[in-house]
């Protein structure tokens, strides 16, 4: 009889409960009390991870004169720690992190490296805007002082 109304109440506290018997004592402790697993914050680059193609613009102006004109294609992969690797068919090799995001895009910082056209080896600013069938992404950079601006930018699709 025993053994039956310790079933019944485990069945019980089972909703209410956390329980476990040692031995034939039953010890529970109120759902309350037991602290609930969080789910892990996804990393802001969880839209964009897998693997990325488009052709590209790739220009450089000073002063609104443009001194750097490129079309062609970058391919690369944005991982699951935001990590950014690409290639262009001009030679620039693209490594960075995407860091925050906001309503408005997806942001991080790139490095351009070996590309033909020296002048495009720099740090640029990243933005990602998911679209219905892939991203656009735009690499760029500022110097107000100078009045130069390099700009990156295509509509990258999965492949």
């Amino acid at each position: 009889m025993n053994h039956r109304l310790s079933i019944m109440h485990l069945y019980l506290f089972r909703h209410i409960a956390k329980c476990a018997a040692i031995s034939s004592i039953v010890f529970c402790i109120p759902l309350s009390s037991v602290a609930e697993e969080k789910p892990l914050e996804a990393h802001p680059a969880a839209p964009l991870v897998g693997k990325w193609v488009s052709t590209v613009n790739m220009n450089y102006t000073a002063s609104s004169e443009n001194l750097y004109w490129w079309t062609g294609r970058v391919w690369g992969a944005i991982d699951e720690t935001g990590r950014i690797t690409m290639r262009a068919d001009n030679g620039c090799d693209i490594s960075g992190a995407v860091k925050t995001v906001d309503s408005l895009g997806i942001y991080g910082e790139v490095k351009f490296t070996n590309c033909e056209s020296k002048i495009m080896n720099e740090v640029y600013s990243f933005k990602a805007t998911k679209a219905k069938t892939g991203a656009g992404f735009t690499f760029s950079r500022q110097d107000f002082n100078t009045s130069k601006s390099w700009v990156v930018s295509g509509a990258f699709v999965r492949y």
